[in-house]
């Protein structure tokens, strides 16, 4: 996760319907829609030389026309309706760690993990906030974000990084949960309590 943060990298978007989600660890979390436009790039013909084969002399063909243009359809995408979810608040991150709150246990709906296979490993907790004025609300947009440690049968195929974006969930107005899978957190696994030793 720092090596992200460091490098200034964000984890693939993730896309959700209309909707497309990017985090960039320990900076900000953006939600925006992907449109895809068409334009024409306009080009000359290619001037080329060709080789007679029953003579030595050379002849230039520029193509149709000489200098006649050519229009090529080409296709671009761009950010449209573009949203700040929150930027990482380190004073609050800080606070989280010192209290030993950075890490919890899931709690347990099919939303933190898919329960059979999480098990009793723990999430690392990131608050994102200070985002895109709500305009239900007028309150700034806030992320919370959970690193788990997701089985391999939930990874998308399409995701080739060990870090993705598995859900985001609008837990109340304009303020957000995500859930990203991140291996580094599996080794994090709980001790089973005395009453769980004793079933």
């Amino acid at each position: 996760i720092a090596r992200f943060g460091e490098a200034g990298r964000c984890i693939r978007p993730l896309n959700q319907g209309w909707w497309t989600y990017e985090l960039c660890p320990g900076q900000e979390m953006n939600q925006f829609h992907v449109e895809v436009e068409k334009y024409v790039v306009e080009q000359k013909a290619t001037k080329t030389t060709v080789q007679s084969e029953s003579s030595s002399s050379t002849t230039s063909k520029n193509g149709e026309g000489g200098d006649k243009k050519r229009g090529e359809t080409r296709t671009r995408t761009r950010k449209v309706a573009n949203f700040s979810l929150g930027r990482y608040d380190a004073e609050v991150n800080r606070d989280l760690q010192r209290r030993g709150r950075a890490l919890e246990l899931p709690a347990g709906d099919a939303h933190h993990a898919d329960a059979a296979t999480q098990g009793r490993h723990y999430t690392y907790v990131e608050h994102y906030s200070s985002g895109t004025p709500c305009d239900l609300t007028s309150e700034e947009r806030s992320t919370e974000v959970h690193y788990i440690c997701a089985s391999a049968a939930s990874r998308t195929p399409t995701f080739d990084d060990d870090l993705h974006i598995i859900s985001v969930k609008e837990g109340s107005t304009c303020n957000y949960e995500v859930i990203v899978s991140v291996p580094a957190v599996c080794p994090l696994e709980a001790k089973p309590t005395t009453k769980e030793r004793t079933r």
